[in-house]
C-alpha cells in the first residue's frame, strides 16, 4: 500500500464504525423536527449504547469535544459538517464487508447506511460479522476517492478562475485525467472529455449537484484515506485528503 503504514485492523474498523456511528446519531438528534420529550428518549437511549460498549474510548479528540456539549447546543455548522461523515462512514462498512458494493459517487447516500452499521449492536458483534477487505480492494478504492476529489478541486479552481496547470487548459488537464480514469475504470462513463453524470458532463453540473458530488469525494476520500493508513498513528483527525 502505499500509507505511510499499515492501516486500522479489523477491530480498530469495527470500533470507527460504531463511535462514528453514535456521532451520526447524535448530529441527528440535533436536527430536530421531533417533540423536546421524543428527542431526550432518544437521547437516552444513545447515552445507554455509549457507556454500554465504552464508545467514548473511541471517538476522536474532535468527536470527543462535541459529544461533551449539551443536547441541542451543536449548531448548524458542526451539525452539517458531521452529518457529511455518513459518506465516510459507508467506506468503512464496505471495509469491512457489511456491504458488497460501493454505491454510486454520484448519489449521497444518507441515513440508511445507519442500518449497515448494526446500530446499537456492540462493536464484538460487529466484529464477528465483518471481515476486512484486503490492502489491494482498498487501496484500489482510494484510488478512485483520490481522482474525484481531484475533480472536484480541479472544479472549484476553474470556476474560481484560477489559471490552470502551467501549458495547459482546464479541458485537457481534464480530459487526460478522465481518460486515464476510464482506462483504469475508476469511472465508467464519460462525455465531452469529463465525468459523465446522469446525462451531463461534471464542469456543467449546477451549483446544488456539484456540491453534492463534491461533498461525497472529498468525505469518502477522507475514509479511504484513513483505511489506506494515511493518518498519522492512524488518528482519524489526523487523516490526510491530499490530492
Amino acid at each position: 500500500m502505499d500509507g505511510s503504514q499499515a492501516g486500522p485492523s479489523l477491530p480498530e474498523i469495527c470500533n470507527r464504525i460504531q463511535a462514528l456511528s453514535a456521532v451520526l446519531y447524535r448530529a441527528q438528534l440535533e436536527m430536530g423536527g421531533h417533540s423536546v420529550d421524543q428527542l431526550r428518549h432518544w437521547f437516552g437511549d444513545l447515552k445507554k449504547w455509549i457507556e454500554r460498549d465504552d464508545l467514548s474510548d473511541h471517538f476522536s479528540a474532535s468527536e470527543s469535544q462535541l459529544m461533551e456539549i449539551p443536547l441541542g447546543g451543536w449548531g448548524q455548522t458542526n451539525v452539517l459538517q458531521t452529518i457529511g461523515r455518513f459518506e465516510a462512514l459507508v467506506t468503512l462498512l464496505w471495509a469491512i464487508k457489511r456491504i458488497d458494493e460501493m454505491p454510486s459517487w454520484q448519489v449521497p447516500v444518507g441515513a440508511k447506511m445507519m442500518e449497515n452499521a448494526a446500530l446499537f449492536k456492540s462493536p464484538k458483534e460487529l466484529l464477528e460479522l465483518g471481515v476486512k477487505r484486503d490492502d489491494v480492494e482498498i487501496e484500489t478504492m482510494q484510488q478512485a476517492a483520490e481522482f474525484w476529489h481531484w475533480r472536484f478541486r480541479t472544479e472549484m479552481m476553474r470556476r474560481g478562475g484560477a489559471p490552470p496547470p502551467a501549458g495547459e487548459t482546464y479541458e485537457d488537464c481534464i480530459s487526460k485525467a478522465v481518460d486515464h480514469a476510464m482506462n483504469e475504470g475508476i469511472i465508467s462513463n464519460s462525455m465531452d472529455g469529463d465525468i459523465e453524470i446522469n446525462g451531463t458532463a461534471y464542469g456543467s453540473l449546477n451549483q446544488e449537484d456539484w456540491a453534492n458530488v463534491a461533498s461525497i469525494s472529498i468525505e469518502r476520500h477522507f475514509g479511504f484515506n484513513w483505511l489506506a493508513g494515511r493518518a498519522e498513528n492512524n488518528d482519524w483527525d489526523l487523516t490526510r485528503v491530499d490530492t
